[in-house]
């Protein structure tokens, strides 16, 4: 077969239809140079100290099946990284060749890349395969300048268009090997071995074969061969199992100039009625090839992720973290990380349900524990799936109880599936460290009583009816349950590590009834356990009555109206515990099971000021040995050990997290042992600094750096070139002035009086800088960063919320920095022109609140409430996309950093501390609908710096508010400030009988305990 000629897409002969993208400092030109045919383009790039510069061209293009693009380069410089992109702006997804070690040859030289060799990089919705791309990009990537030039691009089209020659062992008679291409399909003769061979006239590219089976003459098992150019085969898939109707071997990234089906000797022959062979994009990889057969086949035969639309997921464990089961809105249960799933199915008589047949409802015990439940709702019946933590002996297991419910007026007989499934509630958008998609599962062994999955055991207290295993290649489980069969093998090797099984439960139900199927699984190797002895029929309550006790004695009474406001804080609250691991504060359940420092700290102190000090100590004590002995600290830990980007964020965040720690729950021997590495924190944080106070910044030029920390990646948008971000440096002022607190609870009065001095001329040259960026750029917001000038309100809002700088910084910019976030977030709200954001943005509530602004933050804070994904399960991925279902990237779920942030603004709402004056702030988020109804609210027992805080707050009229503040609570320098929300202007205020009309200057200060206040207007 004859390749078709190259089409040339750009002779470079008109340089125009090219643009030069170089953001920050990076530079690039673009000019005309002589290629080595003709014209060529020359990309001319200074890359400064890191980043990026991107030649663009727009340019629709139609891609073949298969095909490549070549490109004549050289170049001259140092190496860099170089991409080859491809665009399409319907989908907003990038695809991309990426270059790691770009060879810059002083000759002209070709640059082919393979149709296999782009890969999907980021979009607005994941596609496996891109057939159309709007445009063309050469991106330079890395640090210093250089040239590229390029030359004569391409596109070749590499499809294979040839008819395969067809032959085989035997056949009868009008079932020729040839029928399996068009017609009635191949049957050999009885006895003997049996084959069936396709032959290419050239190298073929592919991923797959499907084989269509005559069920009645299929094979005990069969095994796949490949042709090199000399003939000469050699095997690449074997089966021992008997297939059913349809056969799908995934062959990733395969070459070859034939195909040969073998199968054992059969006396009765065998029959295929057609074998498909798939192009290399139907199976980029293994997950490629299962999303593949997951889109064409019947809805719900595969997990959502597999079809690629996006699925929401919890997680459950026991308060202790660790062996965190996943659940998912479809009822998916993954059963650890990176483990196998159970998935539930249905027969009611002779109608089969899978998740993609019922409405499904997602719950949480007690509204608000990480309990959760998922309950499907067909037309007569009811399944709920709950799984939860129990002990089992001396270990942790997981249970999970189905119960099945007959909804209808009459008996019926119910046939419940549970399958034991290769696939993971992790979406494959979300892969890491290997995990996402697929499970890999080599060997199940099982009868009706257990099943070992790989090296967990899997054990059921009622014996199922039936119970069948497979491997992947022997068709589709799931169209066997929906015929009523299980396959005849009860154990399976499976060499693809895709194996599969199903336990079958057979069910007559009078009308109103249930029945619940109990399974638990054991840890990986953990001795099999006396079933009888757990009580399962309790253990979702026993697991509910430890989680009450460990989420301790803090508690917000709302009205019913306004109570997802207390039960979502309580549950961000245990999803920090369940997403640790043991001394570890990790963000996410699967991707994110990292200890980012950032992160535990904001995670930390959030559990601190729900009455949880103990986590935050421990996160501490465990981060603190991974500190260098010049005071540098790692921006993350995890099991391949420390990371080391320049985050210089770390150093606030670690004194700040100490002394939180040590207000919030005095310990001597906890501040003796980590004042030590605050101090080496602080002397990093000085080296750092000095690096910026030098006669260099003093410059005109360089003036806005001047006393800052120097360059940084601590925001994931700085990761290609690092800035001189202001979120470390308010981290920074707050940690120094936590860092000088902690001197003075360890009598080092000079030490502490050095350091405020420290803050003080830290804060000077950071307010400077400010003023600077903004006259530089011509900004009337604070900026994010100094050479960017950019817009991030998250970021500034840590400049109120932690650092408490609100009242110190050019009030009119800091007003129009959140008028700014509140307008795009309107605009968001108003239109469907935008893709994605993050619920990072809670943060913001505490910073409105600061400002005065409680309409503002409470506007907010709903809006963030209302967008829970579920809101049933009262949390928020780390992305949250405008398209619910697009299979786009969420970080992970539930995020705890973005709990925590939760926490802090709730909290705020209540009570706050102002560092200005010294006070404790009450009242001033509280909704005035909040105070309608009798009850008001009330706070019992909240942390505060000052001790437990309790108060209670009623509307007594139209004009009048009543508060109660109880004693307990040591008094505030600067007195608790009262700021409830006032139906009109202050008039007078009652304190303890006396009636005040010039109360504290009418500023509402309380300065006695206990305190009962009526507010009248």
């Amino acid at each position: 077969m004859a390749a078709l000629p190259a089409t040339l897409l750009d002779d470079f002969r008109s340089i125009g239809h090219w643009q030069a993208i170089a953001p920050g400092a990076a530079r690039l030109s673009l000019h005309e140079a002589q290629g080595p045919r003709g014209a060529a383009l020359c990309l001319d790039y200074d890359l400064a100290g890191g980043g990026f510069v991107i030649a663009r061209r727009a340019l629709a293009v139609n891609l073949p099946e298969d095909y490549a693009f070549t490109l004549a380069t050289r170049g001259a410089g140092c190496q860099h990284v170089v991409e080859f992109k491809l665009v399409d702006t319907t989908l907003a997804n990038v695809w991309r060749e990426r270059d790691e070690h770009f060879a810059m040859h002083a000759d002209w030289t070709p640059w082919r890349i393979a149709a296999r060799d782009i890969e999907y990089a980021w979009g607005a919705r994941r596609s496996r395969r891109l057939a159309h791309c709007d445009a063309l990009e050469v991106a330079v990537v890395g640090s210093g300048a250089g040239r590229l030039w390029l030359a004569d691009l391409e596109l070749q089209d590499l499809t294979y268009r040839g008819t395969p020659r067809v032959s085989a062992s035997s056949a009868l008679a009008e079932h020729a090997p040839d029928q399996i291409l068009h017609g009635t399909g191949w049957r050999s003769a009885r006895g003997g071995a049996q084959w069936l061979a396709l032959e290419f006239d050239a190298e073929r590219s592919f991923s797959a074969a499907r084989i269509a089976w005559d069920p009645a003459f299929a094979p005990i098992g069969f095994a796949l061969d490949v042709a090199d150019v000399r003939g000469r085969w050699r095997q690449v898939h074997e089966s021992q199992t008997a297939p059913g109707a349809l056969s799908s071997v995934l062959l990733p990234g395969m070459r070859a100039y034939g195909l040969r089906l073998r199968m054992a000797a059969d006396v009765a022959g065998c029959a295929v009625r057609k074998i498909k062979i798939e192009p290399w994009d139907f199976a980029r990889t293994q997950q490629d090839g299962v999303t593949s057969l997951a889109l064409q086949a019947p809805a719900g035969h595969y997990p959502k992720p597999l079809c690629e639309r996006q699925s929401y997921w919890t997680v459950t464990a026991a308060p202790q973290g660790s062996g965190i089961a996943l659940l998912n809105t479809e009822g998916l249960l993954e059963v650890d990380g990176g483990d196998f799933a159970i998935e539930p199915f249905v027969t009611v008589g002779d109608r089969f349900h899978s998740w993609a047949d019922v409405t499904r409802e997602a719950r949480l015990l007690d509204d608000s524990l990480p309990l959760p439940q998922v309950c499907w709702r067909g037309t007569d019946f009811e399944l709920e799936i709950a799984p939860c933590a129990i002990e089992a002996g001396d270990t942790t297991a997981l249970h999970v109880s189905y119960r099945l419910r007959n909804l209808s007026a009459r008996s019926l007989d119910f046939t419940l599936y549970l399958a034991l499934r290769p696939y993971l509630v992790t979406p494959p958008w979300q892969i890491w460290q290997g995990r996402g998609g697929l499970a890999p599962l080599h060997r199940i062994e099982g009868d009706l009583h257990q099943a070992v999955v790989e090296r967990r055991c899997v054990m059921l207290p009622v014996p199922a009816d039936a119970f069948g295993a497979q491997s992947f290649s022997a068709g589709d489980l799931i169209e066997e349950l929906r015929g009523g069969r299980l396959p005849f093998a009860h154990n399976v090797d499976d060499h693809e590590a895709l194996a599969s099984a199903a336990w079958k439960f057979t069910r007559h139900l009078a009308a109103g009834t249930s029945n619940v199927v109990h399974c638990v699984v054991l840890a990986p190797g953990a001795a099999r356990v006396d079933l009888a002895s757990l009580d399962l029929a309790s253990a979702r309550q026993r697991a509910a009555t430890a989680w009450r006790e460990r989420l301790g004695e803090l508690r917000i009474d709302l009205p019913v109206a306004a109570n997802d406001v207390w039960l979502t804080l309580r549950t961000a609250a245990a999803h920090i515990l369940v997403n640790r691991d043991g001394p570890r504060l990790q963000p996410g359940p699967r991707r994110y099971t990292r200890v980012y420092l950032r992160d535990a700290i904001g995670m930390g102190t959030a559990l601190a000021r729900v009455g949880q000090v103990q986590p935050l100590r421990d996160v501490l004590d465990w981060y603190r040995v991974h500190q260098r002995s010049d005071g540098e600290l790692p921006d993350c830990v995890d099991d391949q050990g420390a990371e080391w980007l320049p985050e210089f964020d770390a150093y606030g965040q670690f004194m700040h997290g100490v002394a939180e720690a040590q207000r919030l729950a005095p310990e001597s021997a906890f501040l003796t042992r980590l004042w030590p590495h605050v101090a080496l924190a602080v002397a990093k944080f000085e080296a750092l600094r000095a690096q910026r106070t030098t006669d260099e910044y003093r410059a005109k030029a360089l003036s806005a750096r001047y006393g800052l920390l120097p360059e940084s990646m601590s925001h994931e948008g700085y990761m290609a070139q690092p800035v001189h971000a202001y979120w470390d440096d308010f981290w920074a002022l707050r940690g120094l002035r936590d860092a000088a607190w902690l001197a003075t609870q360890l009598d080092q009065h000079t030490e502490a009086k050095r350091l405020t001095a420290l803050a003080a001329e830290f804060a000077i040259d950071l307010h400077a800088s400010l003023e600077q960026t903004m006259a530089d750029h011509g900004i009337d917001f604070l900026p994010g960063s100094v050479e960017l000038g950019d817009f991030d309100a998250t970021a500034i809002a840590i400049a109120l919320t932690v650092a408490d700088e609100g009242a110190d910084l050019p009030q009119p910019a800091l007003h129009a920095t959140f008028d700014r976030y509140l307008a795009i977030r309107d605009a968001r709200a108003a239109s469907s022109d935008w893709s994605n954001y993050s619920a990072y943005e809670v943060r913001i509530v505490g910073a409105l609140l600061r400002l005065g602004r409680r309409a503002d933050a409470l506007r907010v804070l709903r809006g963030l409430l209302d967008d829970c994904r579920p809101p049933a399960w009262r949390q928020w991925p780390e992305q949250s996309w405008r398209d619910y279902e697009a299979p786009a990237f969420l970080g992970d779920l539930p995020h705890s950093w973005i709990g925590a942030e939760y926490i802090h603004a709730v909290l705020g709402l209540f009570a706050h501390e102002r560092r200005a004056d010294e006070s404790l702030v009450l009242a001033a988020g509280i909704d005035a609908a909040w105070l309608n109804g009798d009850a008001g609210i009330a706070v019992r027992e909240l942390p505060t710096h000052y001790g437990m805080l309790s108060y209670r707050l009623r509307r007594l009229d139209a004009r009048s508010l009543e508060m109660h503040i109880d004693a307990g609570l040591a008094l505030p320098p600067g007195g608790l400030q009262l700021a409830p929300p006032l139906p009109g202007a202050l008039r007078a205020v009652r304190l303890n009988g006396v009636t005040h009309h010039a109360f504290d200057a009418a500023q509402c200060c309380c300065r006695t305990l206990p305190a009962h206040v009526i507010f009248s207007c």
